[in-house]
């Protein structure tokens, strides 16, 4: 199974997760995870990227990007992982033994 994943920079649509009406997470201290075919499980998110650090709080979304003329678009699945740390997301990213 196939995720990609990076650092949160904020360009996560605020609609299409339970962020809509708060404040969004600090970019520094979280992780964006997406899967392009089926849904991600909280129960995953949390025993894999803990293991870099402390998670504070997990986001769960999905969004249906504009479908051309051509062709309709797939739903994309997707978590935002925010730790307690930010040195949780720079070990994550730096070190992919983690996962």
């Amino acid at each position: 199974m196939f995720y990609y994943y990076r650092q949160y920079n904020g360009d996560v649509e605020a609609d299409t997760v339970e962020l809509a009406g708060t404040e969004p997470p600090p970019k520094e201290k979280t992780l964006y995870v997406v899967h392009f075919d089926q849904p991600i499980e909280e129960s995953f998110l949390l025993r894999n990227f803990s293991l870099a650090g402390p998670i504070k709080k997990i986001h769960m979304g999905k969004f249906k990007p504009r479908a051309s003329k051509k062709k309709s678009k797939r739903t994309v699945y997707f978590g935002l992982v925010v730790y307690k740390d930010a040195r949780s997301v720079e070990a994550i990213l730096a070190d992919s033994k983690f996962l």
